[in-house]
């Protein structure tokens, strides 16, 4: 009796454990899973939204070091102006007041650049923020896709499931019609919204050196 008991035990046990495997295999799939129906309108924004998303995050890191890069050069400048501001002293006085005006005109015009940098930075952290709100959104349309495609599978087994697709369908399509215009809204906004800032950048990186030339 005892044998037979747990013959019968170990079968129930292999049993679950195999249904345990295959519930996991489930779950690892869904996890894996990506939804079988393909919006090409959408997926070719998602090609541009990526790239420009790409494109701002670098960006940011070489106008950041281009500001590095300017203040050290002010500040290099003024040191070695301050050296050079003693020897020329000891020749020549009013040269080197002179040559000093000169040099802290052409700090300023540093200052300036820094800040117009400072500007592009504030506008590119500010769409890096926005495009990273919509990389979410992204994500939870494709999950809701995902759960539309499986529901529309189960559809025709009955009412309840037939119901459970309409559902998904209609939270898609009012999450995924808001993200397309958001997403072609943002991606039309980048170009002028960023020509503006860098043309102002441009303006003082050109005038500065002119100004500078006529000084000297």
């Amino acid at each position: 009796i005892n044998a037979e008991y747990g013959a019968q035990a170990m079968k129930k046990f292999g049993k679950a454990v195999k249904s345990g495997a295959s519930n996991t295999a489930k779950a690892v799939s869904n996890i894996n899973a990506k939804p079988t129906t393909v919006d090409d309108q959408f997926e070719e924004k998602r090609t541009y939204f990526n790239t420009y998303k790409k494109s701002f995050e670098d960006m940011k890191k070489d106008v950041t070091k281009l500001q590095e890069t300017v203040n050290n050069f002010a500040k290099s400048f003024e040191a070695v102006t301050k050296s050079f501001d003693t020897i020329l002293r000891i020749e020549d006085a009013d040269k080197a007041e002179a040559y000093k005006n000169s040099t802290s005109a052409i700090r300023k015009g540093g200052d300036k650049v820094s800040n117009g940098l400072s500007s592009l930075l504030a506008m590119i952290e500010t769409r890096i923020n926005i495009h990273d709100g919509l990389k979410k959104r992204i994500v939870q349309r494709d999950k809701l896709l995902l759960d539309m495609d499986i529901a529309n599978k189960e559809k025709e087994k009955g009412d309840k499931q037939k119901q459970k697709y309409n559902e998904a369908k209609d939270k898609y399509e009012e999450v995924n019609s808001k993200l397309d215009d958001d997403l072609g809204e943002a991606l039309n906004q980048i170009y002028p919204e960023f020509l503006k800032h860098y043309q102002k950048l441009s303006l003082i990186h050109i005038s500065e050196p002119t100004r500078q030339a006529e000084i000297s």
